[in-house]
């Protein structure tokens, strides 16, 4: 018998109950699991203020269905209905991460990414396991060292011995962590579904959320309909590759050539990068800041590694224009810009949520992209730093592997409309490319200039994915994104 989760969620006795806490024969077979489901009528409040009318519910599903003696966790969702006289079927709307809340995302964008889809059919909105409501962010954050620079292992270290205590506090309240994976949630939706009474569902998703929709595509593919992906996050691209980072660079570079401001100042953006780490590689920097709220001095130790982890993590999303100008400063000598950011993010702390480190922890990558990452990190300006801190913390807290059959790229003949963008370091248009190679009815949009992930609410790109959503014909031809925004050189 499934145990009921122990957190208490109102339940409204006048909503349809399916089947009320079912002896389930085989917990492999999915037909039989949905355990708990209940919806009632609500005002959804959009974010300008307006009510709409929605249905909004519970779904109690296992929380490992590999345990015939687990529990049952909530999986809470919204329903919008559609303003079609004859509307397609369902949207299904995966939010990314792993970790965001696609009810936190309505809240937030209903008017300007909800409402336009609405034309096409009803959408719904829904907490992946371990997220929204139940959300497994860790009680305390992880410091890094402020004393002092470190290479990425000692880094490591540090990040993997914080981050077990987190562990260790959701074990403590009974959570069967490896229960977190990408394939439970995959089946949650197919629950979802059948719940709902739904014979087939759309799905559409970015970043992570794209990796999710593949995942239910390969496991559920004769209830899906249409799929919609942008910032391609394929079934063997959780990992990325240092190579995507360099290629980024040059392509930023390429644009700073292509800006009078910008190019007589900055020949090459990519050598000049190298010169910086070669340098910190032999002595970190100490540099000195003023904290503005004590009016104190500072000492803020910087080496390879803060560069790096920074930089990367400011490439290919939006604010990547302020790159040229950092990598500038720092190879004339000024730090201080550079060393006021670090010393706030060492300051503020790391925070890091369990299903996170689960999902991505059992996605991993296959032993060939493994080692692929590992010789190109060895010429990488980058290294490994992308990555940080996985695969590690992922095997440090037994993530499941979900294995390279998973992994193994997906056949279907659905029809999928597959999103990139031209300036997007973590999910490049390479990805899709793999991706689309054996689904027979995929096509791929490029936008020019566009960072990571693309964005639905583009009026441009919303326009033809909602004609490819409906069946109609759409223009495959490049999109001209937002032209990237760079931080003057003084």
């Amino acid at each position: 018998m499934y145990q009921k989760c122990e957190k208490k969620l109102p339940i409204n006795l006048l909503v349809v109950t399916f089947l009320m806490l079912a002896q389930v024969p085989d917990v492999k077979a999915q037909e039989n699991e949905v355990s708990l489901f209940t919806i009632e009528q609500f005002l959804f409040k959009t974010e300008n203020g307006d009510n709409i009318k929605a249905e909004k519910g519970i779904l109690y599903v296992p929380e490992n269905r590999n345990n015939s003696n687990s529990r049952l966790i909530p999986i809470n969702f919204i329903r919008f209905k559609s303003l079609s006289k004859n509307p397609g079927s369902p949207i299904v709307y995966l939010a990314g991460g792993p970790g965001g809340s696609g009810i936190q995302v309505a809240n937030g964008n209903y008017h300007s990414l909800f409402e336009p889809m609405l034309e096409v059919a009803d959408v719904i909105v829904f907490d992946q396991r371990g997220t929204g409501e139940q959300s497994m962010v860790c009680p305390d954050k992880i410091f890094l060292p402020m004393d002092r620079s470190a290479n990425r292992n000692e880094m490591l270290d540090i990040f993997i011995k914080g981050s077990l205590k987190c562990k260790e506090y959701w074990e403590s309240k009974g959570y069967d962590l490896s229960g977190y994976t990408t394939v439970e949630s995959a089946h949650d939706v197919d629950e979802l579904r059948k719940a709902l009474g739904i014979k087939k569902i759309s799905l559409i998703g970015s970043s992570y959320g794209s990796h999710y929709a593949l995942a239910i595509l390969k496991l559920h593919e004769n209830s899906i309909d249409r799929v919609v992906i942008a910032g391609i996050e394929g079934l063997n691209h959780t990992l990325k590759l240092p190579s995507s980072y360099d290629r980024h660079l040059e392509d930023l570079n390429n644009l700073v050539q292509l800006d009078s401001k910008l190019s007589g100042k900055i020949p090459d953006l990519k050598e000049m990068l190298r010169e910086v780490l070669q340098q910190l590689e032999k002595e970190p920097k100490h540099v000195i800041i003023v904290d503005k709220k004590s009016g104190e001095n500072i000492e803020v130790v910087i080496g390879k590694f803060e560069v790096q982890l920074l930089i990367s993590s400011l490439s290919g999303r939006r604010s990547l224009g302020i790159i040229p100008a950092m990598i500038y400063n720092l190879h004339r000598g000024d730090f201080t810009d550079f060393a006021t950011m670090i010393n706030r993010l060492k300051r503020k702390g790391l925070s890091l949520s369990a299903m996170t480190v689960m999902m991505d922890g059992a996605s991993s990558a296959s032993k060939a992209r493994l080692k692929q990452i590992s010789n190109e990190a060895k010429t990488s300006l980058f290294g490994q730093v992308m990555n940080f801190p996985f695969p590690e913390v992922g095997n440090a807290w037994g993530a499941p592997d979900l294995g390279d059959t998973y992994r193994a790229p997906i056949k279907s003949k659905c029809q999928i409309l597959i999103i990139s963008g031209t300036m997007d370091a973590r999910t490049p248009i390479l990805n899709g490319e793999e991706t689309a190679k054996k689904l027979s009815n995929s096509q791929q949009l490029i936008v020019k200039g566009a960072y990571h992930p693309p964005s639905f609410t583009d009026k441009n790109i919303q326009e033809r994915i909602i004609n490819f959503l409906k069946g109609q014909p759409f223009s495959i031809l490049p999109i001209e994104g937002s032209k990237i925004n760079f931080k003057a050189i003084d």
